[in-house]
């Protein structure tokens, strides 16, 4: 998968990962705060051989006022 930002117009890419196909909740952290007015998640691949991939939520959150 893909997690793309957007804020001029266009996405890039601003993360990469494989998930595992469990249901558990996954947690990425980016070095650097992205700052974006639109996101994109792109599936390349889906889970388990299936003809299709879902999300149930996406939470995205920014860093606490003072944190480094």
């Amino acid at each position: 998968f893909e997690i793309q930002a957007e804020s001029d117009g266009a996405f890039r890419t601003v993360h990469t990962g494989v998930l595992d196909g469990s249901e558990n909740r996954a947690r990425f952290l980016w070095k650097t705060p992205v700052s974006a007015r639109r996101w994109r998640l792109r599936a390349l691949t889906e889970a388990k051989g299936a003809a299709w991939s879902s999300l149930a939520e996406i939470e995205l959150l920014r860093p606490a006022t003072g944190a480094p």
